[in-house]
Formats: C-alpha cells, structure tokens, sequence
C-alpha cells in the first residue's frame, strides 16, 4: 500500500454550456455599418485596456472604403457602429496585428487587394502605427512598391525578436500574378521595398508563418489560387525563394489558410479552403503534417463543395483539441468537432446565418474564461523560437529569461498562433518563462462583405453556474470529489474524469472514473477516486498532479465539460530503485531518476568505461520519494565526449549501476 504525503483542497466555480457547440445559431451582436464590404477582421486589445476590440478592414474588390476598430464597451459587447475609422480608403483585403516597433501597442497592417482605379490598378500593403492605444489616422508606413495582394502576415523570419511582414500576392481574376515579398523589420520600422521576393509569380490569396520542420524558425506558407500551395523553407533566418513543399491534390483554387496541431503528434498541420467559382472542387481540407514535412494531399476533405472562405482552427469545446470552423460565399459558418484527431466530413454545427463569410477569428471579449498561466521552456544556446501548448492567447504579459524580464523590443509574438521569438537565444539550460493568459470560452467574430448584413459576433454560450464549488480532498489513498449546485439544474447527469500530469505535461487523454445522477441537484455529491488504480510510473515528478473535470450530460444527450481541478500529492515508494535515463542517447543533457523508500545519504557517481570517476551528481541526505537530477555534460568539469559511461546510485546497502551514452 501506498502512503499518502500530501492533502490538498481545491475549490473553484465550474462552467457549464448548452451544447458541445458553444454558439447560438444566430450572432449575439450584428455591426449596422452594413453598406461597408467587410474582409479582413481580427480581435486584438487595441487601446490596452485588459478588453478585446474588433478590427476590420474595409472595401474588397468592390468599393474603397476604411479600416474599423470597435472598441470593447468593458463588458464583451460593442457598439454597432466603428468607434474609430481610417481618414484615408481603399480596396482592403485582410489584415494582421502585431506589435512591430515594441513598444507594447499592436499595430495593423493590411492589404490593398487593388489599385484606386480598381483592377487595371495594383495594391499595396500599409501598416497603421498604434500611438498609445489609437492607431493613426493615415498609414505610418506604405510599401514602396505596388502590386495586388490580399492578405499579409507578421513573423520573424530572421529570428532578431522583431516583426517582419510577409505578404500574398497575385490577382487570378484577370491575371495578374506576382512574386510574392517579405518587408524585413530594421530597428522597428519595415523597410519600404522587400528584400525578400519569390522566384514564381503567381496568385496567392493568403499567407501564414509556421515552424513546419520544429528546427526553431518560422517557415512560411501561402495558400494559392491556379497553383499548388507553397510552403517556402526558413535555414537559420534565410527562407528560401523556391518552395520546398507544394500540394499535390487536383484541385488548385485556395482561398484562406489556417496552421495548428490537429492531431496533437507536436508538428504543425495546414488546413485549407478551397474556393470554385473559377475551378476545383471547393471543399475544406487539411494537410497533415508527417514529421517535419507536410503531406503533398490532404487526409480530410469535407463533404461541402463550393464557394469556401475563411477557415480557423481552434479549441471550441475546450477539450484539447483543436476543431474546425469554416465558411463560405452566401453559405452558414460550418463548425467540424475534432473527436480523436478525425473529423466528420459533414459539420456538427451550422449557423441559421447566410452571408459572405471573409475572415474567422476567436477570442474572450468578456474575460469570463481567463486563465493566467506561465508557460516554462529551457533554453539550448541556439533556440529563439517557442510556441506555447495553447494557441489564441489572450495577451502575452511578461517573457523572463533566468531572472530577467526582457524589454518588448526584445522579442516579438503571435497571440494567434501561439509563438514567441526572442532577440537572444537563452543560454543552455536557462530558464524561459512566458507569463500568458488564455481562454477556455472562445468568441467567435465573422466579417461579411455582404452590401446589406453587417458582421458577427457569436459569444460562447458557456457560462459559470451561480455559486457552484468544486472540490477535491486527499485522503489517503482516496481523493474525494464534491461539488454543490446553487441553483437546480435541468441536466440528466455527470460524468467524472480524470487526466494525469506526466513529465510537467498534461495527458489529454481522460478516462471516465465514475458516474452520478444530477438532474435538478441543488445539494452536495460525492464521488471517490482512488490513487492505487493510477498507471502511476517513475516519470511523473515527485510533486505527482491530478486533473478531475466535470462532464455534464444534458436531456437532449449533449454534453460539456466543467472547469479542471488539479489535485497534487507524492507517493513513497516502497523500495530503491534506478531508472534509465531520459533521453539515451543524449546531447545536450539527460536526466537520471530514482525512487528511495527511506531517507539516508544517497550517492549517484558518473563513470566511463573505464571505471574512472567522471562526476559526482548527488552526494547529500535525501528524504524518501522520488528524485531527479539533470546531467549537462558541458557543465562537467572534465567535459565528457562521446561515448558509454556507467551511473551508480549508493544509499545504505542499496547499490545499482545502469548505462548511458552520449552523442556529442
């Protein structure tokens, strides 16, 4: 039998939704600017007061008009009409944010899809400087150069900790294509002509950046009409002007892009909307990515065939993983739930709505779902790029490296996508944490260029039950579980599951422990979840965390999921023992683990092949339960190379010698 060490008590609200689709059919808000012929949308806090503003630029291929901020009421609600507006107009396509002089404000940049004469004209990308929470009036900055362009995206491509812009571009209508550009950011401000340009000309329609290979830099993709899709290699900050991946599959009439882990395997896939009003097939689909390389054809098609737009990714149902939402010319917004990395190829959610869908993006614009959350990585001496386990952060904080809070011209961010690339890459073994904040209630905003419908907003349904605990007591082997609804509820049950943290990541894996009847409970339930039933190994950290969560199951069969309760304990094993080391092989260090019943002064030596002492790990009282320790060879005072080398854990009688190798 195991003992029990450590009794923790948690208490929280917990939240429940109407349906594993979070959204109404029909918008919680509608803009009334509806002559403006909306494209390019994204929410971002604006004026830096902790709340969401909705940014949108104007005009299309049908009418010069302006850039649109409507500034957050304070309460996750907006005015119908823009509370700022551009003095100058144009043909707008879509827009990106970013903070590109680092001064804590994010700026907008946007594509001009075509010229002021319309499309015997060309465009150009311009870039609004956000001055203390209100973006200029005119553009601050406007390429040198002209040419038709529909979307543009910030990244670093050159790993200096500031934002560059990459930018689609080409016109398949009346064929015009172009190569496409990246403007280098130098010292905070984008150079006026591109020092960056492709070799193809050809029409592209949207553009984002990725670490497709997880080399540590941004690789990039545009999504191509008459063409394949492009994705063009970042080797150590120069991207390359031949594309190293295009798309195989028939149909060559992109429309929008979106990147994100859709199978949760660390690599980053591509999901694609394809357009036909002027060939293909028109469908939804997506690229997975097979170790470092994306597939040349898709492994999910949707069934829906047509005029397709904007396409998102994100985690809708709050389950860990990301699902698919999706939308069309005079179509609805189609939502695809990810079950165990597969989607159906028809959706699970479709709006009442018909409109022109343009842009998808997501947000908490009423912080009901905020979470504070650091994020923790350990430097190599070579990395500057880290993306965090969530995407669609709130806003990122703070970026502390060993004990220093870097200033924010020393690194730059996508909240979007969820990565941030530093000026400097942290030395090996130094400690980076990024102090972050994201949502489990994610908004969702549509832009529409409809002439007569405005754009959206659907809120996420899923609100905290009034006065509602959750807890969780260890005692013993037994962590008891109790919860006490407020307010009777029209729910036929819970479900109660539980997720186990191991090596300091979450398993998003959850099993189902248990089941009670909670239709109209206004009282306490209990529920009991013992430990000795737990696949518990020497990888999880001494400090051992729990993860209970509440699955409510509605009359109608639909189900959501409570707010997650961490539970922490540590176990004593009840006898020595040495574990292999994690990595073997390694380079640049290892980690060694063993498990100690009582405590006593232990000893864990280093030795080559030889026999020869190479270095003392631990020589030092330890108390019962499980340790660790890193082994970072160029910290070593002989600086082992590579090869065999033996590690020996004495303590008391106990003796135990196991292998290891290094790679240099």
């Amino acid at each position: 039998m195991k003992n029990i060490l450590f009794t923790a008590v948690i208490v929280l609200n917990f939240s429940i939704s109407y349906s594993q689709v979070p959204y109404n059919l029909t918008p919680n808000w509608i803009s009334t600017d509806v002559t403006a012929r909306s494209t390019g949308g994204m929410f971002a806090d604006i004026n830096q007061d902790g709340w969401l503003d909705y940014v949108v630029a104007n005009g299309n291929d049908m009418a010069r008009q302006r850039v649109a901020v409507y500034y957050n009421n304070g309460n996750g609600t907006f005015p119908t009409t823009p509370s700022w507006q551009s003095a100058d107009i144009d043909y707008h396509g879509h827009l990106d944010v970013g903070d590109v002089n680092g001064d804590g404000y994010p700026d907008v940049a946007v594509s001009v899809y075509i010229g002021p004469t319309g499309f015997n004209s060309p465009g150009k990308v311009k870039l609004y400087l956000n001055n203390n929470g209100t973006l200029s009036s005119n553009p601050s900055w406007v390429s040198a150069d002209n040419f038709y362009t529909f979307s543009c995206a910030f990244g670093d491509a050159n790993g200096d900790g500031l934002l560059d812009l990459a930018v689609a571009c080409g016109e398949s209508y009346y064929s015009y294509s172009e190569q496409q550009r990246i403007y280098f950011n130098i010292g905070g401000t984008l150079e006026t002509l591109p020092s960056w340009k492709s070799n193809a000309f050809i029409y592209s329609y949207d553009v984002n950046w990725f670490d497709m290979d997880n080399d540590g830099d941004l690789d990039l993709v545009f999504a191509n009409a008459s063409y394949p899709n492009y994705v063009f290699q970042n080797n150590n900050g120069v991207i390359s002007t031949t594309p190293v991946w295009q798309s195989a599959d028939a149909s060559m009439q992109a429309n929008s892009l979106f990147i994100g882990d859709v199978n949760n395997d660390g690599y980053l896939d591509l999901a694609i909307s394809d357009n036909n009003q002027l060939g293909g097939t028109g469908r939804f689909k997506i690229y997975l990515n097979n170790n470092g390389m994306l597939n040349t054809t898709p492994y999910w098609n949707s069934a829906f065939s047509g005029y397709g737009s904007g396409i998102l990714l994100a985690d809708i149902d709050s389950d860990g993983d990301l699902d698919l939402i999706t939308g069309g010319w005079w179509n609805p917004v189609r939502i695809y739930l990810n079950t165990n990395d597969t989607f159906t190829t028809t959706p699970q959610y479709t709006s009442s709505t018909n409109s022109v869908v343009e842009a998808i993006f997501c947000g908490d614009v009423n912080n009901v779902g905020l979470q504070n959350f650091t994020e923790t990585f350990v430097g190599n001496g070579t990395r500057k790029l880290f993306y965090t386990s969530q995407m669609h952060l709130q806003y990122i904080d703070r970026v502390i490296v060993g004990t220093d809070t870097l200033p924010r011209n020393q690194y730059c961010y996508d909240l979007e996508s969820g990565w941030i690339s530093l000026a400097a890459a942290p030395a090996s073994g130094l400690q980076v944490n990024v102090e972050t904040a994201v949502s489990w209630k994610l908004d969702m905003g549509i832009t529409n260029w409809d002439s007569n419908i405005g754009n959206y907003l659907f809120t996420n349904l899923t609100i905290p039950v009034e006065l509602t605990s959750f807890t969780a007591i260890v005692d013993g082997n037994k962590v008891n579980l109790n919860w006490t609804t407020a307010t009777e509820l029209n729910n036929f049950g819970f479900d109660i599951e539980r997720s186990v943290i191991s090596n300091g990541v979450r398993n998003l894996i959850w099993e189902r422990i248990g089941f009670i009847e909670g239709k109209g409970t206004t009282t306490q339930q209990q529920l009991y979840s013992y430990i000795d039933d737990l696949s518990l190994t020497h990888n999880l950290n001494l400090n051992r965390t729990l993860y209970y969560r509440l699955k409510q199951i509605d009359l109608d069969g639909t189900s959501v999921y409570s707010d997650i309760v961490e539970v922490e304990f540590s176990i004593v094993p009840s006898e020595f023992m040495l574990y292999q080391n994690y990595p073997n092989p390694f380079n640049p260090s290892t980690k060694i683990s063993w498990q100690s019943p009582v405590g006593s002064h232990q000893v864990l030596k280093l030795f080559d092949v030889l026999g020869r002492e190479v270095a003392t790990l631990v020589d030092e009282y330890k108390e019962a339960g499980y340790h660790e320790v890193e082994f970072l060879p160029e910290s070593s005072t002989q600086k082992p190379a590579s090869g065999i080398y033996f590690y020996q854990l004495k303590a008391g009688d106990f003796s135990e010698t196991e292998k290891m190798i290094l790679l240099r």
